[in-house]
């Protein structure tokens, strides 16, 4: 089954569907967003992040200014600073793990120890040294003890998803669906956006809240969405990279079915969880107005959601076939 799709990793598909129209709200933009792009820039340079050439141009290349703009377009200069840098941070350990040719390994580990010790001294790594700094940033901004654990909590999952995605790719070897589903709802970061949303709007959501079955249907809606349309729009490239970890790929291997089959098919589910959006937010919303949380930042998952897919379709320029082609 694996070999017969890998002989149909082509596809004829070289666009994509427009899917932050098919959402049923629409992305803001902060209009606080080209002063960001500079201090973004300064504060890169400032914590050693722009080490490597081509550095910049990667910079330039993720837009993180526009996806924090538009994921939080009414936040404060100062709090959409803050994003901008945090997404920053995350774009280049996503892009260090998932490059060819890059160590993976040692980035990994490093940002690994300092999510257990954010207060260490400093590494090799300067996405280590990078994740201290923003710590202590967003220690000064606010939030509760408990807040800042279930962040750190949230992030390690990450880490170890992506160390998960690293090990299948150097194997060739794709999860199973099932499997892979889970894994890139945790990959996505939605539940790591959904704290930094609560974060800038200096409004904590209870434990009763967000341990709840409804916030959790919610989040993994976002994830879903997101994830799964990051999925098909990068198709080509990923392909070219020899990538494993992509909706459309587990799929055509799972089923043994065409890449662009796949892809509907991946497209017609995407569209079913963009439905599921509006009831999981009604629920989340009930309860929330049943327990006095903050309803506003259950309303702004809105803006976080609908602005990182429309930055991904028009904002980002990320999607070129290697750094080099970027610089």
């Amino acid at each position: 089954m694996a070999a017969r799709a890998h002989r149909s990793r082509t596809s004829n598909q070289t666009c994509t569907p427009e899917i932050h129209r098919a959402l049923p709200f629409q992305a803001g933009l902060n209009p606080a967003v080209h002063d960001v792009a500079e201090a973004n820039f300064a504060w890169a340079r400032r914590t050693g992040l722009l080490q490597k050439a081509g550095d910049t141009a990667r910079l330039w290349a993720c837009a993180p200014e526009m996806a924090a703009a538009r994921m939080f377009p009414t936040a404060a200069l100062s709090d959409l600073t803050l994003a901008a840098a945090f997404l920053t941070w995350l774009f280049f350990l996503d892009d260090q793990i998932d490059s060819p040719g890059r160590d993976n390994h040692a980035p990994l580990i490093a940002v690994a120890q300092a999510l257990e010790l954010p207060r260490t001294p400093p590494s090799d790594e300067p996405l280590a040294n990078t994740f201290a700094d923003l710590y202590q940033w967003i220690k000064a901004l606010g939030g509760s003890q408990l807040w800042r654990q279930r962040f750190v909590d949230h992030l390690k999952q990450v880490v170890r998803a992506f160390g998960s995605e690293a090990r299948q790719r150097a194997r060739s070897a794709p999860p199973s669906e099932d499997a892979y589903v889970h894994q890139r709802r945790t990959t996505s970061c939605a539940w790591v956006f959904a704290d930094l949303t609560e974060l800038l709007m200096h409004a904590e959501l209870p434990g009763e809240l967000w341990r709840s079955r409804h916030y959790q249907e919610l989040i993994e809606c976002s994830a879903d969405i997101a994830a799964w349309d990051n999925d098909v729009l990068s198709l080509n490239r990923e392909i070219t990279l020899a990538e494993v970890n992509n909706l459309v790929l587990v799929l055509a291997t799972a089923r043994n079915v065409s890449i662009d089959e796949a892809r509907r098919l991946v497209i017609q589910r995407l569209h079913r969880r963009i439905g599921d959006y509006l009831p999981a937010e009604h629920a989340c919303l009930s309860l929330a107005e049943a327990t006095g949380a903050p309803c506003e930042v259950v309303w702004a998952f809105r803006h976080t959601l609908g602005g990182i897919v429309t930055w991904n379709h028009t904002d980002t320029r990320r999607f070129v076939s290697s750094w080099e082609d970027a610089s």
